[in-house]
This record gives C-alpha cells, structure tokens and sequence, in this order.
C-alpha cells in the first residue's frame, strides 16, 4: 500500500467518526444535519472539511487570544500626575518608581506628568517624588489596568 493510499484510508476512517458523532448528537435532538452538516454539503462542500477549518480558526484564534493576553498582562504603563499644595500641577518634579530598594524607573514631570511604559504588571512599588521647595513625598502602588496616580507635594518647611 502506498502513502496516499493510506493517507486516504486515515482520511475516510476519521470522516466516519465525525459523521457518527454528528448522528450521536442527531439522537440527543441537537439539529446538526439541518443546521450544519446539510446546509454546507448542498453547497458542494464536504461538511467535515468545514468542520475542521472551522475547529483549525478556532484553535489559532485561542492561541492568539491567550499568547496576547499573557503578553500585554506582564506589563502596563503607570502614569504619575504631580499636583503642588494649591492643586496646580508641577512640572520638573522627579519621580521614581522603586521595587524594594531597587530604582525601576525615574522621570521628570512636565506640566505636572511623568508615564512610565512596560512597568510589571501586579508588582508592589514605591513612588518617591522629589522637588526643590517642596517636602519629599512617598507612597505604594500596584501596577496594573494603565493607571494613573496622584501625588501632591506639601512646601517645604524653613
């Protein structure tokens, strides 16, 4: 027996499964032959090659859908908007993100904002904002969903 023979007695062993379980679901009153398999077959198209190019869609299209949405879950972008004591944004401001002791990211506010791209989704951070003739201020944050965070600096007392 050659390989295309074989090929096609796969081909038509694994039709004859499709075309039982179609009959399965048939007798559990699920209206598959009206539905799906009838309609595409008058069409001259064999239902089971139908059948699996849509499962073939269906498969890449969950792998895409999971491979992106992992993807874009391990990072998002934070944005920090400065405010001074009278509500005014602040501009030259630094602000840096730390992960423990670690600096993850820094920026310089201008008209009040400073956007951190690619920060680790989920993760526990720190914000330190830092401005001449303002007191230092310090808060935690939890990256996730591009969020925007607030921090008003108090002035500095002489």
């Amino acid at each position: 027996m050659d390989l295309f023979a074989l090929l096609l007695k796969i081909y038509f062993a694994v039709e004859g499964v499709y075309y039982k379980a179609c009959d399965f679901l048939q007798k559990l009153r699920l209206p598959v032959y009206s539905l799906f398999v009838n309609p595409i077959e008058k069409r001259g198209i064999p239902s089971f090659i139908a059948f699996l190019f849509i499962l073939f869609v269906v498969i890449i299209g969950a792998w895409a859908y999971f491979s992106t949405a992992n993807a874009s879950s391990q990072a998002t972008d934070v944005q920090v908007i400065v405010y001074g004591p009278s509500g005014d944004r602040l501009d030259d401001a630094t602000v840096t993100l730390l992960k423990g002791a670690r600096e993850v990211a820094s920026g310089t506010t201008y008209l009040g904002v400073v956007y951190f791209p690619g920060i680790e989704y989920g993760a526990e951070f720190g914000v330190r904002v830092e401005k001449q003739g303002y007191e230092p201020a310090s808060q935690k944050m939890f990256a996730g969903g591009n969020q925007v965070f607030r921090v008003t600096l108090e002035l500095a007392r002489q």
